[in-house]
């Protein structure tokens, strides 16, 4: 058996290993681009409140505001996609278009052209509220046709848990070698301390890295004409809330949108770097250690990429959360009990808390492009903008009121930024903790750990609830995906009642009400 046998074998690829790995490659440089800007990104929070001095309250309204534009722009940008008709594809044209507004509007994440020397820290806030705000619609202008042309190019149930595994691995270069870099420009360095011209080199240094990998996937990806079939209605309001509506039809969409929803929440609430960056401060007094601890994290997530992708190879997409998820629990319950001093037990709740997230993260990503699938068997249509516009507007929408929350919730229990001269930022709410529950239950110590470890155990608990709920299999999948195929080939399909039964039970409906069931002369009356 020779090497390349080897590595087919292990990773269970079909056919030529250049053929299959080659379109891996090319779609995920583009999430290893983004990967290269996410570990500087992830410290920008405390960048505008350590460093540029907004309060952790506007730091919420920022989230919160940014949410809104996507919450808007995302149907807008689903129907966009689907409806696109050119001979590179439905997909790839945005993502190119999209890069160079995402490399300037990065820089200015982390450079305020002097504002932030005027001392004028209300309008510091709202420029990097409006930057954050122009950043979400940006963001979701690639991301979206992105992750939408995912189950165009993996048709498979396994396939797609590949491609998934390939990004990690792309990433798994990209955003190691940016936390190195973080770690030594800025190191044990507390972050009001770093000088803005060092956040603004590695800003560039990030874009310098970024830009060309994303430029990678809509040049060298190939995928099919999307010039047939002609558009058939045109573009109004009304058809925008059919095509949405539709999408909620799907019950296995459902059950994965409110799964994606409380996850977002429970490992939001941990793992925000405003919220481990002042846990750190004020609960363990070791602000200065923010970046080491944060590289510990990241590799714990990596070293767990071998066993979910076995066991989603050998058993399906849910199996590994039920290995990592008590850990989870273990790394919340350990929040509540850590101390100043208790160094070592520190790094051990963050390898297990980011051990213990991959199981569900991971089974989240590969569950949503079989939706899709579903959808099809409902609709008749591949409608992988709709779907991935609704799973996007849940990402973000959860993101915008989680930090909006989380912003104000700090600064509820007397979290401070501070200022470049080194002073308390202006504070955006009056209301304190304190003067409601007391001076223990209402202490800035009382609600880092409420935020990093009681509202993670409900939410998590929550999705893991949902989880069980999603009872599609791996041979249900496929079982779908033969009975579209045979369905567009006959025109009809008349499997046995049981499967009926079954497939109904996945999709949320009758059999017959769905385009799968229709007779060939009345596949055109399905309600969209």
């Amino acid at each position: 058996m020779t090497l390349g046998d080897r590595v087919k074998k292990i990773v269970g690829i079909e056919g030529n290993l250049r053929d299959e790995l080659l379109p891996m490659i090319t779609y995920n440089a583009f999430s290893a681009g983004q990967a290269a800007g996410s570990p500087l990104n992830g410290f920008n929070s405390l960048f505008v409140t350590e460093v540029e001095g907004m309060s952790p309250g506007f730091v919420g309204v920022r989230s919160l505001l940014g949410g809104l534009v996507d919450a808007f722009v995302d149907p807008f940008y689903g129907i966009m996609v689907d409806r696109t008709r050119t001979r590179w594809g439905r997909h790839r044209p945005y993502i190119l278009l999209g890069i160079l507004p995402w490399a300037a509007l990065y820089f200015m994440q982390y450079h305020s052209f002097g504002l932030s020397q005027s001392g004028n820290f209300t309008a510091v806030a709202w420029y990097y509220i409006v930057v954050s705000m122009v950043m979400a619609a940006v963001n979701s202008f690639m991301n979206m046709p992105h992750v939408a042309m995912l189950p165009e190019l993996a048709p498979g149930y396994f396939q797609r848990a590949q491609f998934n595994s390939m990004g990690l691995l792309t990433n798994g270069v990209t955003m190691p070698t940016m936390q190195a870099l973080l770690m030594i420009f800025i190191g044990l360095t507390p972050m009001a301390d770093v000088p803005h011209a060092t956040w603004r080199l590695l800003a560039i240094i990030s874009i310098a890295i970024a830009v060309p990998l994303m430029t990678v996937t809509p040049i060298f990806t190939k995928t099919p004409s999307s010039l047939a079939p002609p558009l058939e209605q045109k573009f109004d309001l009304s058809l925008m809330v059919r095509e949405y509506k539709q999408v909620f039809r799907n019950r296995s969409f459902r059950q994965f949108f409110f799964m994606r929803y409380l996850w977002m929440f429970g490992w939001g609430f941990f793992n925000t770097a405003m919220g481990r960056g002042f846990f750190l401060r004020e609960t363990m007094g070791a602000g200065h250690l923010v970046m080491l601890i944060s590289t510990v994290a990241g590799v714990a997530e990596m070293v767990t990429f071998i066993p979910n992708y076995l066991l989603t190879k050998k058993v399906g997409k849910k199996k590994m959360v039920w290995f990592t998820t008590p850990v989870l629990f273990l790394s919340f319950a350990l929040v509540l009990v850590l101390r100043p001093g208790w160094m070592p037990l520190l790094i051990i709740q963050e390898l297990f808390a980011n051990f213990g997230m991959t199981g569900m993260q991971w089974a989240i990503a590969n569950i949503q492009p079989d939706t899709t699938d579903v959808d099809e068997m409902i609709t008749g249509r591949r409608r992988e903008g709709a779907i991935t516009a609704v799973d996007n507007l849940v990402r973000t929408s959860s993101a915008a009121v989680l930090g909006w929350f989380i912003g104000t919730m700090l600064e509820f229990f007397g979290v401070e930024g501070r200022t470049p001269a080194g002073n308390p930022s202006p504070p955006m709410f009056a209301a304190r903790a304190t003067d409601y529950f007391g001076s223990f239950f209402g202490s800035t110590n009382a609600g880092l750990r409420l935020m990093r470890g009681i509202l993670p155990m409900l939410f998590v608990g929550g999705a893991m609830l949902a989880l069980r709920k999603f009872t599609m299999t791996k041979d249900d999948h496929v079982l779908i995906k033969q009975l579209i195929a045979e369905k567009h080939e006959n025109g009809f399909v008349d499997p046995p009642d049981e499967v009926k039964t079954r497939m109904g039970e996945i999709a949320g409906q009758p059999w017959d009400d769905m385009w799968i069931g229709q007779p060939a002369e009345l596949k055109e009356s399905i309600p969209i």
